[in-house]
């Protein structure tokens, strides 16, 4: 397959998108498309590698690393 296929094929599996929207997965969880730059993923790809964890899971943990450091800001 082209990548101009696989291109349409992602775009076509895409949800509906805009501000503040997510697609509902099982669990209670919401699931979304992020595109980040290639120093990054690589960034969290070797910090995946180095801890034996996934990317999500890093993801994950960036994430809440900032909420909570915006959360620290506020108070």
């Amino acid at each position: 397959m082209t990548s101009e296929g696989k291109k349409g094929w992602r775009l076509g599996k895409m949800p509906k998108c805009g501000p503040a929207v997510g697609t509902d997965v099982p669990g209670g969880k919401k699931a979304l498309v992020v595109k980040i730059d290639a120093d990054q993923f690589d960034e969290i790809r070797n910090r995946a590698i180095s801890e034996n964890t996934s990317m999500a899971e890093q993801i994950r943990n960036l994430l809440q690393w900032g909420m909570d450091s915006l959360d620290d800001v506020t108070e």
